[in-house]
């Protein structure tokens, strides 16, 4: 099966009930595709906790472990209320990689609202961040 750039109507039809989306290394997408940065996990981290305590996207940070590298943050929206956990791994001294969560509260689906989040957050820390290839 082809990759596609971009999701299909097929997809955006799903996510009327569907309020759950995450980045991950084998997403069907290239925007919900773990980044891997070539910097700390503590530089990571401080570049993610950053734009969340900036509260750029929206988000207000709930939560924030570093020793964890987990930063919980909501979304508060005219149709509800988005949860957001953004992790971050070690995984050598100077490599990193972000995976992002996002569950919509409620009975309906997030409308995209989560792939839209998480494509927006990993662009902003690609501009931040110095990009490496995935680690297998």
């Amino acid at each position: 099966m082809a990759e596609r750039a971009v999701p299909g109507p097929g997809y955006w039809l799903s996510r009327i009930v569907l309020g759950r989306e995450e980045s991950r290394d084998d997403a069907p997408y290239p925007a919900l595709r773990t980044r891997y940065y070539r910097e700390p996990k503590r530089r990571t981290f401080e570049a993610a906790k950053v734009l969340v305590e900036a509260g750029v996207f929206g988000l207000r940070p709930v939560h924030v472990d570093e020793e964890r590298g987990e930063i919980v943050a909501l979304r508060r929206t005219p149709w509800g209320t988005i949860d957001v956990t953004l992790t971050v791994y070690a995984l050598r001294p100077f490599e990193s990689a972000v995976d992002v969560l996002t569950a919509r509260r409620g009975a309906l689906g997030d409308f995209g609202a989560g792939y839209r989040l998480i494509a927006a957050m990993f662009r902003a820390l690609d501009g931040r961040l110095r990009p490496a290839e995935p680690t297998r």
